[in-house]
């Protein structure tokens, strides 16, 4: 990584962070992670190891000029620079996070432009952000390419570029989509995109050996607290609610039914996964980039917007199969909108419910 001159050509020193797969997960290199100067080419230099803390302040305090929203008053903006600076100049990975940088146009990008960047590092793809100024208008192009066993790269590539207006960032359909070397994009859907790459993962890429699916077991005086929390406040803590859910069996007959088994465009690869990863660092902004971090079952059962999820967490549960056919019926027809959809489901199996199948498990 590095900073970006205002035609998004590279400027400053790089930020390198190098990580191997090892026994079952990535580690960091903490010889090839730290700082590299940007020389010229064909000179050979060596990485300058350095702490993550150091790769932080160097990425959060080389930020440009344009890259701030301009106000008319001038001493406004650069005091906001000048505490943007502070900030980042000795903090931490999760204040940073969780800290609102609405100043910043480059902050808060399209929720579309993160999940086809996320899906490209899932498959693999060998992936570049480039943030540039074009006219007077910012735009952000991601380019993800299929790499063979030596990191080259290979194959058409694909090209998302996001375009800055009226206080927020656009995927540009024109712009996005599929191009071999210096033909023209040939526009695709985000859809389309995830589907592309997840059908070009390398054999390679996959782990030698099957992981097996995480199990918890509670222990009979964690059920015991646990719904005693819950007649309580008709609330659980996400950790809790995380916990049981990964005690449940993955497969579910009216979710497998209804969404059947084939999860190769989207990162998790059963519901009870997308569950559980969407509740890790509730409290936090997370990978999502949450904006309002809550450690409330009920607000996430309220929030989560993927009605097959709602419907294997409620079938999971024990909730009888007429009912779950019912409800994620009703989702269907709210449809295409998830937020109607999920909100059709739980008129049908609200909260309340839940609350019932959540203590009668735990009584089990």
């Amino acid at each position: 990584m590095n900073r970006g001159s205002r035609s998004g050509e590279d400027e400053g020193d790089y930020c390198i962070a190098m990580a191997d797969y090892f026994d079952g997960s990535w580690v960091i290199v903490r010889q090839g992670t730290g700082h590299l100067p940007n020389v010229p080419e064909g000179r050979e230099v060596a990485v300058r190891p350095a702490p993550i803390t150091s790769l932080l302040s160097q990425i959060g305090t080389g930020v440009n000029e344009w890259n701030f929203v301009t106000s008319t008053d001038p001493e406004r903006d650069a005091q906001v620079r000048a505490e943007h600076n502070a900030l980042y100049a000795n903090s931490t990975y999760d204040t940073m996070v969780t800290t609102e940088v609405d100043y910043l146009v480059h902050a808060s990008q399209s929720d579309d432009f993160w999940n086809l960047w996320d899906a490209s590092v899932l498959a693999g793809f060998a992936s570049t952000i480039t943030n540039r100024v074009v006219g007077t208008q910012h735009q952000c192009t991601l380019k993800a390419n299929r790499v063979d066993e030596d990191g080259d790269e290979t194959g058409e590539a694909i090209i998302v570029t996001s375009i800055y207006c009226d206080g927020e960032w656009t995927v540009y359909p024109s712009l996005t989509g599929i191009v071999e070397g210096d033909s023209p994009v040939r526009p695709a859907g985000t859809e389309e995109l995830v589907e592309y790459m997840a059908e070009r993962v390398n054999d390679w890429d996959f782990a030698d050996d099957v992981i097996e699916d995480e199990i918890i077991e509670l222990t009979d005086d964690r059920r015991k607290t646990m719904r005693r929390a819950l007649a309580q406040t008709a609330n659980l803590p996400v950790t809790d609610l995380r916990d049981l859910i990964l005690s449940l069996p993955v497969r579910q007959a009216v979710t497998d039914d209804h969404q059947g088994l084939d999860y190769r465009s989207v990162w998790y690869s059963s519901q009870r996964e997308h569950i559980a990863g969407w509740l890790d660092e509730y409290d936090g902004r997370g990978a999502y980039n949450r904006k309002n971090p809550s450690t409330s079952s009920k607000a996430f059962y309220g929030r989560f917007k993927c009605a097959p999820g709602l419907l294997w967490l409620a079938e999971a549960l024990g909730e009888d199969q007429d009912t779950c056919r019912r409800a994620i019926a009703a989702a269907d027809e709210a449809g295409p909108n998830p937020a109607s959809e999920c909100g059709a489901f739980r008129k049908v199996v609200p909260w309340s419910r839940i609350i019932e199948l959540l203590d009668a498990r735990l009584a089990k």
